[in-house]
């Protein structure tokens, strides 16, 4: 091998083995990996902040629902809600939080199926549109297969009784 050749090598090694790429935390094994942000919740029809953590296998949200009092119109105060979850693990209050790649988690809370994206730390939390296929199915007298909604209706449904 040419010595630039060598030189060039050794560095690509260096720098992987730097970054953990190669021997993952070989240089530091109490270096744990931790992804931080602060970015959106969005829903059908308001977005609100949320900061988001995950260390190790721990997911960690923080909800600043102080915006959605103006829907309850000052009855009720909201405070910030903070919830650590295990990923990959069903909870006691029903919450599974799935990591299906590098970028994305799913993450079904209660009856809302919502999607966690770390690459624009955005949580795409379709609480609308889940509550009124909930409750469609809950109200309809019809065969179980039979009462599914096309999400468009449903978001129309919610456009309708929110507007």
């Amino acid at each position: 091998m040419k010595p630039k050749a060598i030189l060039s090598l050794s560095a690509i090694v260096a720098t992987a083995i730097a970054t953990g790429l190669l021997f993952k935390n070989a240089h530091n094994p109490g270096l744990k990996y931790v992804f931080a942000c602060k970015g959106n919740a969005n829903t059908l029809i308001t977005s609100f902040p949320l900061e988001v953590r995950i260390k190790d296998d721990q997911f960690t949200w923080s909800w600043d629902l102080s915006g959605v009092e103006k829907y309850t119109y000052g009855f009720m105060q909201i405070p910030i809600a903070t919830k650590t979850y295990r990923l990959n693990t069903r909870h006691a209050d029903g919450t599974l939080v799935k990591r299906i790649d590098q970028n994305t988690i799913s993450i079904n809370h209660f009856h809302v199926k919502a999607t966690f994206f770390l690459d624009t730390c955005t949580l795409e939390y379709p609480a609308e549109i889940d509550s009124i296929q909930l409750l469609i199915k809950l109200l309809s007298d019809q065969h179980p297969t039979e009462n599914k909604i096309h999400a468009s209706q449903a978001k129309a449904l919610a456009h309708y009784f929110v507007c």
